[in-house]
């Protein structure tokens, strides 16, 4: 662990409560009612218990229960002989259930049972009335997320969000879900980090892309947006992120509005850790609702809270898994997410996967993988079945969900100026590059900047995946005459470059090379004004032992008036 980082639990804001809805009188009359799932898939049926106790001393006598609002878009399927349908005083339809008598001291159950259809989306929602006692409790009808009837791998209900042919085979849609992510920072963060706060933040992103690819999920994080925030941390992880989910505290006001400017699927606030037991917080997302998350209410979960001096790399991606519906482990939690193997997943003194506790599992930290049965973590499974009891499959889960995360917003930032990337030794590669300037936040990416402009220059790197893994550098030279050569040396800054391989010098630490490597070379700089009229070339390059892949094509960047 490095100097001021804390290793550190994570967390997840409390689930929904579903539980009973009780109520008692004065007299110790208590009602319950409790829809038996969570939800319930469109045309399913969901059934309500009812339970009835008197708990008073006296006897109550000629007990009616008056269930409103179940029979709304939807279609009894079954129900107690004492229970009819009839219009109330509003002239709505009601399940009028007469009960009789109740000595001291009785119980009484039935349940109710309904079938759904689209209508009754979004939720079958039931209160029932007895005296002055009311119960109110609902379920979400939700979409089928699952079944997939051509077997093309991608699910009916992704196909039709996709615009693809659920009965055809060959008409199938299965790119990469970019996920739109905006990373706020505070004051706090960006003093622990006076280099570049926003590197260590695209650290954090690269570890998530890694553990991604590395668990076969067709997803990516995309970075679109960094600014600081003038928030004083208030030492409460959980204050924080509820005044920056509702916009409460002024330093949060315009966030909503930044979220649609640049088209953020995700908002994560980057903050000092807040003591040795918290690293990151964030709400799970769609819980409960079968990987369903087209209700607008889930847009509004999508941030997290995350300590930027946290040791563990992997503590963005675990708070986006909880945002993208994922729990912990079933033996942390004893439930799933918005399935119930969305979940994460280890074995004793083996791993820990990337949403589970590694001390839960003996292990001191988390492997760089998210739950899934079809891969191996060393001699074990990654994961259960996810028809398996006690099923742990995050991978599965986060492939339904992102394709709809994706489409919360518009895309309004465009990708990176991307180029195949050439090898100075072996000749060909599949890697890709980019180089692009940023002036002033703008909507997009520009080869010119002014005197007082604030210039971001950013590179990212789609690594060869035959070099993921090995031991690598990332190599800037920069020229203004195409004759002498500086290069960026992460121990001196600029420092002129000899012409010779041997010459060259690592911009960041050398280690082992993630399936996409994003850095700044420059952030929030204000362009001075002696720089006016000068043209410089940036060139952009990786090297492994033996090769060298760089971008054949380097960025020109024009500093005007």
């Amino acid at each position: 662990m490095t100097a001021g980082m804390h290793a550190a639990a994570l967390d997840t804001l409390p689930v929904p409560d579903m539980g009973p809805s009780v109520a008692v009188d004065a007299d110790g009359f208590r009602l319950s009612q409790h829809f038996t799932e969570p939800s319930v898939i469109v045309g399913g049926n969901v059934t309500v218990d009812y339970e009835l106790e008197n708990r008073g001393a006296g006897a109550r006598s000629d007990i009616a229960l008056e269930i409103y609002f179940l029979l709304e878009n939807t279609s009894l399927v079954s129900a107690p002989s004492q229970c009819r349908r009839q219009p109330s005083l509003s002239g709505q339809e009601i399940l009028y259930c007469e009960l009789g008598d109740f000595s001291a001291g009785s119980r009484r159950s039935f349940s109710v049972t309904v079938a759904t259809s689209e209508n009754s989306r979004p939720a079958v929602v039931a209160s029932a009335l007895l005296g002055d006692l009311r119960v109110d409790s609902s379920a979400p009808v939700v979409h089928d997320t699952l079944s997939d009837n051509d077997g093309d791998g991608v699910s009916d209900f992704i196909e039709t969000l996709r615009r693809t042919d659920p009965g055809d085979a060959s008409s199938v849609d299965d790119s990469i879900a970019a996920i739109d992510l905006m990373a706020l920072y505070t004051p706090a963060a960006a003093r622990l980090y006076p280099a570049s706060i926003e590197n260590r933040i695209n650290g954090f992103i690269n570890a998530a892309n890694s553990a991604l690819y590395n668990s076969e999920a067709r997803i990516r994080l995309r970075p679109v947006h960094f600014q600081l925030v003038p928030y004083v941390e208030s030492g409460d992880a959980n204050r924080t992120l509820t005044e920056l989910m509702s916009g409460s505290h002024p330093a949060f006001a315009g966030v909503m509005e930044l979220r649609q400017r640049y088209g953020a699927d995700l908002v994560v606030l980057f903050d000092a850790a807040e003591s040795e037991t918290k690293c990151g917080l964030a709400p799970i997302g769609g819980f409960g609702m079968q990987g369903d998350f087209s209700d607008p209410a889930e847009m509004a979960l999508g941030y997290a809270w995350v300590a930027a001096d946290c040791a563990q790399d992997l503590v963005l991606a675990h708070e986006i898994g909880h945002n993208m519906g994922l729990t912990h482990s079933h033996r942390e939690d004893g439930y799933g997410g918005t399935f119930d193997f969305a979940t994460g997943y280890g074995v004793d003194e083996e791993f820990a996967t990337v949403m589970a506790t590694p001390s839960k599992f003996s292990v001191p930290n988390r492997t760089s993988i998210f739950s899934n049965p079809d891969l191996q973590c060393g001699e074990f499974a990654c994961g259960r079945p996810q028809n398996e009891d006690m099923g742990a499959n995050a991978t599965a889960t986060l492939n339904i969900v992102a394709p709809q995360v994706e489409s919360w917003l518009p895309r309004t930032m465009p990708d990176l100026p991307f180029l195949h990337g050439r090898s100075l030794i072996a000749g060909s590669t599949s890697a890709r590059l980019a180089l692009a300037g940023q002036i002033n936040d703008e909507l997009g990416y520009t080869d010119s900047a002014g005197s007082g402009d604030v210039l971001r220059l950013v590179a990212e790197i789609e690594v060869d995946p035959e070099h993921i893994g090995l031991t690598g550098s990332f190599h800037i030279l920069i020229t203004a005459d195409s004759r002498e050569f500086h290069q960026l040396d992460r121990e001196i800054g600029l420092t002129l470059w000899d012409g010779t391989l041997g010459g060259l010098r690592s911009a960041t630490f050398e280690r082992a090379l993630r399936p996409i490597e994003r850095f700044h070379i420059v952030d929030n700089y204000e362009v001075a004004a002696n720089l006016r009229g000068i043209e410089i070339q940036i060139y952009l390059a990786y090297q492994i032992p033996g090769e060298i892949i760089y971008l054949h094509q380097p960025l020109r960047l024009r500093f005007t008036n």
